[in-house]
């Protein structure tokens, strides 16, 4: 069996809660979880460093911020537009819904049962 999961758990942010993750693993919380389960022969494998990391840890710093900016109405009187920084941050986010592999920060394994 092949199982993905996200790394770090420091980097759990809205942006995890929001692609359905309901926690980062350690390394060493992902091994005992396998093999509680009851899987053997366990490789883990990491991916997503050193670029995705820090694309993570941004993600986390200023997602709150950005979050708000881009989901809340303006206030009255106040700025209409949407500042470089929520754009950027919703079309990572699209780019982050995809799915895709080499974006993302997490573990790898390879195991059996």
């Amino acid at each position: 069996m092949v199982i993905s999961v996200p790394a770090i758990p420091f980097l759990y942010s809205k942006a995890d809660k929001i692609s359905g993750h309901y926690r980062r693993y350690s390394e060493d919380d992902f091994q005992n979880l396998l093999v509680g389960a009851g899987f053997q022969k366990i490789q883990i494998r990491r991916y997503g460093f050193p670029m995705l990391f820090f694309y993570s840890l941004i993600r986390k710093l200023f997602l709150d911020r950005i979050l708000l900016s881009y989901f809340s109405s303006p206030p009255a009187g106040g700025k209409k537009g949407k500042s470089i920084l929520s754009k950027l941050y919703s079309a990572l986010l699209k780019i982050d819904q995809m799915n895709v592999p080499f974006l993302n920060v997490g573990f790898v394994a390879r195991c059996q049962k």
